[in-house]
C-alpha cells in the first residue's frame, strides 16, 4: 500500500542520538560527583575548625575564672576524676566546661570524620574532637611548643596514624588541603598555633599508649 501524498514519517530519536545524550550525561556526572564529594569534605573541615574555635573559647573562659585549664577525662587513677557515665574516657574535654557553669552548652563536639552510627557512646571517645591537656603530660618540649592544650580531628582520610595500618606512626602529620582535599593528615590546633608543624628535633611524646 502506498503512503498518502503529503504524509510525514513519525518523529523520534535515533539510537545514535540516544547514545550521545547518555554519553553527555555520564561525562557531566563524572565531573559533578567528585566536586560534590570534595565540597562535602571541605564543609566538614570548615566545621571542625569552627568547632575547635568554639572549644578554645570555652577553654580560655574556664581558665580565666579558675586560674587553670580544664583537665581531660581519663581513667581516675591518672587524674582522680570520676568516670564519665560509668566508663573510662580519655582525651576529651572535661564536663566542667558545661557544668555547673555553661562555658559551652555541650563540651563534647562530634568529629565529623569519625563514623557516629552504631558507635558506642564511650567507644574510646574517638567520635569526639579530642582534647589533650598538655600541662599534665610528661613531654615538656610539647608544652613549650604547643602550649597548655591541643585539639585533634582525624581528618578526611579518617586514619589517625596516617599509615593505612602499616608503616611508621605519622599521627602528628598536619592535614593540608593543598595536598588534595582527601589527603592524609590530622587536623590539629593548639593554644599557641594553628596548622604549624612541630620544630625539627626528636619526636614529641604527645599521645598516651591507648
Amino acid at each position: 500500500m502506498k503512503a498518502k501524498i503529503g504524509s510525514k514519517k513519525p518523529s523520534g530519536f535515533t539510537l545514535i542520538e540516544l547514545l550521545i545524550v547518555v554519553a553527555i550525561i555520564a561525562i557531566l556526572a563524572a565531573i559533578a560527583v567528585p566536586n560534590f564529594l570534595e565540597a562535602q569534605t571541605r564543609s566538614k573541615v570548615a566545621r571542625v575548625k569552627a568547632d575547635m574555635r568554639t572549644l578554645i573559647t570555652g577553654i580560655e573562659s574556664y581558665q580565666v575564672d579558675n586560674n587553670r585549664y580544664p583537665r581531660e577525662h581519663r581513667e581516675p587513677n591518672v587524674y582522680g576524676d570520676p568516670l564519665v557515665g560509668g566508663q573510662p574516657c580519655y582525651a576529651v574535654p572535661a564536663n566542667v566546661l558545661s557544668t555547673p557553669i555553661a562555658y559551652l552548652t555541650v563540651a563534647w563536639l562530634p568529629d565529623p570524620f569519625v563514623g557516629q552510627e552504631g558507635m558506642a557512646q564511650f567507644d574510646g571517645c574517638k567520635q569526639w574532637i579530642r582534647y589533650y591537656d598538655l600541662l599534665t603530660r610528661p613531654s615538656l618540649n610539647a608544652r613549650e611548643f604547643y602550649g597548655a592544650y591541643r585539639l585533634l580531628s582525624y581528618g578526611p582520610n579518617r586514619d589517625f596514624f596516617n599509615n593505612d595500618g602499616s608503616g611508621p606512626d605519622l599521627s602528628t602529620m598536619m592535614y593540608d588541603p593543598t595536598n588534595g582535599t582527601l589527603s592524609a593528615g590530622n587536623i590539629w590546633r593548639s593554644q599557641k598555633n594553628d596548622g604549624i608543624q612541630p620544630p625539627v628535633g626528636p619526636p614529641l611524646n604527645l599521645l598516651p599508649p591507648h
